[in-house]
């Protein structure tokens, strides 16, 4: 008989004793304790000296023949020291290396963290991923989808007076759509309490604007935007149409964007160049570059600061991801000198 003290806790015990059966008779192997409130549960009786480590059983049991394997810690391959598949106590996986980690959560991480994964994200760090592994429907996908609008974008007049000799007639616009073909399309106007308005009948890329159209509401300067809509995303550019008389000495900067003003999947690329209008004449050309001042507002203001600090001048400007964070408007100060 071999006595063990009792903890007031669960704890696994094993007693290595030896028997002697003898047939018929049935063996018997009676646990007793002398004191009362002991608890005794899933006795395992081995052939040793050494009880093996106890494998906990739950709902989910299964009989079969096949062969299998279960590991409570250690690792597969390398040495003792170093195995290159780690097993370890809290029930996570890894490489002998740590460039990997599974957990029982369901996190963890590839190619030393670079890639990580819970169970409702997954972030990519410092990963190439090639063009060329990417099949034609993804390449679609990720090219950035834009509007650019071309037309003249002035109605002339020689004399205020005389509101039905202007040049030209008609101004007609183009909106050219790259990288997509729009399902819908429609034009709008900004009206003059600043709300877009839709121009009805207008389903087409071009538009055909007049001098004396309603929408222009007696004011001197209009501002249009096309819409294109596909899979239910609109993707928008907008362009403004002014009258100027002769006479008239006043000066107007429009800025223009090559790739548009709207970009997806956070891909920029585009170049925004400055043109000064005088009484309808432009005369950006004989105003020096060091004059053209650019400035940002975006949504965070200590990082506009940071930009603005840097000195960003000339007649176009080149605008990059590291320029934008989410949404960013870029501004033109030009100083009217020939100096």
């Amino acid at each position: 008989m071999q006595e063990i003290e009792i903890d007031d806790q669960w704890k696994r015990y094993h007693i290595p004793f030896v028997i002697r059966y003898e047939e018929p008779e049935d063996l018997l192997i009676e646990i007793a304790a002398d004191i009362t409130g002991a608890m005794f549960c899933c006795a395992q009786l081995e052939k040793g000296e050494r009880a093996t480590l106890y494998q906990a059983t739950d709902d989910k049991l299964a009989d079969t023949d096949d062969y299998g394997a279960w590991f409570a810690r250690g690792g597969i391959g390398g040495t003792i020291q170093n195995p290159l598949l780690k097993l370890n106590a809290d029930g996570s996986i890894s490489a002998g290396d740590g460039s990997f980690v599974i957990n029982p959560d369901g996190t963890g991480y590839f190619a030393e963290g670079r890639f990580k994964w819970t169970k409702d994200t997954i972030t990519l760090q410092d990963v190439t991923i090639r063009w060329e592994d990417f099949d034609d429907e993804a390449k679609k996908n990720l090219l950035t989808k834009y509007i650019t609008i071309t037309g003249t974008n002035l109605f002339h007049y020689a004399d205020a007076l005389q509101e039905d000799t202007c040049e030209p007639k008609e101004i007609i616009l183009f909106a050219t759509e790259y990288n997509f073909t729009a399902a819908a399309r429609k034009w709008q106007y900004m009206g003059s309490e600043g709300n877009w308005k839709d121009i009805p009948g207008n389903g087409s890329d071009f538009f055909r604007l007049l001098p004396d159209a309603h929408f222009w509401e007696n004011r001197e300067v209009l501002t249009l935007r096309y819409v294109a809509t596909l899979d239910e995303v609109e993707y928008t550019e907008t362009y403004t149409v002014s009258k100027q008389y002769d006479g008239a000495d006043n000066y107007s900067v429009y800025i223009a964007s090559t790739n548009g003003n709207v970009f997806r999947n956070g891909i920029i690329s585009t170049t925004l160049s400055a043109r000064v209008l005088k009484g309808g004449e432009d005369v950006t050309e004989l105003i020096p570059d060091k004059n053209f001042n650019w400035t940002r507002t975006g949504n965070t203001p200590a990082d506009d600061a940071l930009w603005n600090s840097v000195s960003h001048t000339g007649k176009e400007l080149e605008i990059t991801g590291e320029d934008v964070f989410r949404k960013a408007v870029f501004d033109c100060e030009v100083i009217i000198s020939t100096l």
